[in-house]
């Protein structure tokens, strides 16, 4: 039995390795669903020299492209495993609501823990929620 996790952009990876049935449970900080519409630095900033380090890319439009395949709308559906989403509402790259559609899109088996004043991904609440975090992981690993 395994597990995956991912931060920020890293849920994109991590949702897509959690196809796999090995996988037994997702966790997700700092929610991402769509790269280009959920992300205000895409939105604000599509040439940044942090996506052009991501994608080799040099210009807004390339950069925009390439971040269109990084939507979980068609893949968080096939997850089966239990899916804990942990988001924020004072994020600055991500709006607070894409914790609850991340999680709308996974369905039944997603929780969503919703700190009200974590900044992206709840870095500095990580001693806080990483208990959290492993002890879910745990009872999912458990139970399967």
């Amino acid at each position: 039995m395994t597990r995956a996790l991912g931060a920020s952009l890293g849920t994109c990876y991590a949702t897509r390795r959690a196809l796999d049935p090995r996988v037994k449970a997702l966790v997700c900080h700092g929610a991402l669903f769509d790269m280009v519409s959920e992300s205000s630095r895409m939105q604000t900033m599509p040439d940044h020299g942090n996506f052009r380090l991501i994608t080799g890319k040099q210009s807004a439009e390339e950069n925009r492209a390439y971040f269109s395949a990084y939507n979980l709308s068609e893949i968080a559906p096939k997850v089966e495993c239990p899916v804990l989403i942990v988001h924020s509402g004072q994020d600055n790259l991500v709006a607070p609501e894409a914790g609850a559609r991340l999680r709308d899109a996974f369905g039944d088996n997603a929780e969503l823990a919703f700190v009200d004043d974590g900044l992206h991904c709840c870095i500095e609440y990580c001693a806080r929620l990483q208990p959290l975090t492993y002890d879910w992981i745990i009872d999912r690993l458990n139970a399967a």
